[in-house]
């Protein structure tokens, strides 16, 4: 499967990629988010596979 990994801000606004259409086998995966660039706020973090939208969460950025 092809997998994206995509953070946007709640006005919808992507501000970061973390992961850009990698084949992946199945399984469980780490990935780490340098939010240093970013301000304190809430984010949603969107998973996609193949193309389609698989789970959306909300992140809290708190530095």
């Amino acid at each position: 499967m092809k997998v994206s990994i995509d953070i946007y801000d709640l006005s919808g606004k992507r501000v970061a990629t973390l992961v850009n259409n990698q084949q992946k086998a199945a399984g469980t995966y780490e990935v780490n988010w340098d939010v240093s660039t970013v301000s304190n706020g809430m984010y949603i973090a969107s998973l996609r596979g193949d193309g389609y939208p698989v789970q959306s969460m909300k992140v809290s950025v708190a530095k």
